[in-house]
């Protein structure tokens, strides 16, 4: 990893950089909400799919962030095949962004502070997570 040439490729870094962090945290999912106790509760099939769909999505998150860091140059470019991977994901963090004030508003959160401040970072890390991948694009 070499040190960014300009605005755009720092944007890619953070992103790689917050990427994996997002891995880490979502490899946690298990232990931190109890999943054992709520997967018993549901058919097989169903803790299957949800398992699966969430290890893959936390292994999409890792090597993405990986991608990230390797290919700075290309992904902050803005334009091709870089650009359109960039805007790509951005949008994907965006939607993600969209949908945690929508769906997890803070009234159908249960009075915890805990969970009230985890809900207001991971709206913080969606916006710096989107900003970091269309920033390039709209760069250009």
């Amino acid at each position: 990893m070499t040190m960014p040439d300009n605005f755009a490729e720092l944007a890619i870094m953070m992103g790689g950089i917050f990427s994996l962090f997002v891995a880490a945290g979502h490899s946690a999912f298990y232990r931190l909400f109890h999943w054992r106790s709520d997967f018993e509760k549901m058919t097989i099939l169903n803790r299957k799919v949800l398992y699966t769909i969430h290890v893959f999505l936390t292994l999409f998150f890792f090597l993405f962030g990986v991608v990230s860091l390797a290919y700075v140059r290309e992904l902050s470019s803005g334009r091709g095949l870089g650009g359109g991977i960039s805007l790509s994901y951005g949008l994907f963090w965006l939607a993600r962004l969209i949908w945690q004030i929508m769906y997890f508003r803070p009234s159908s959160i249960p009075h915890d502070l805990k969970l009230l401040l985890f809900h207001y970072f991971l709206i913080a890390t969606f916006i710096v997570l989107s900003a970091c991948y269309i920033f390039p694009v709209l760069a250009v």
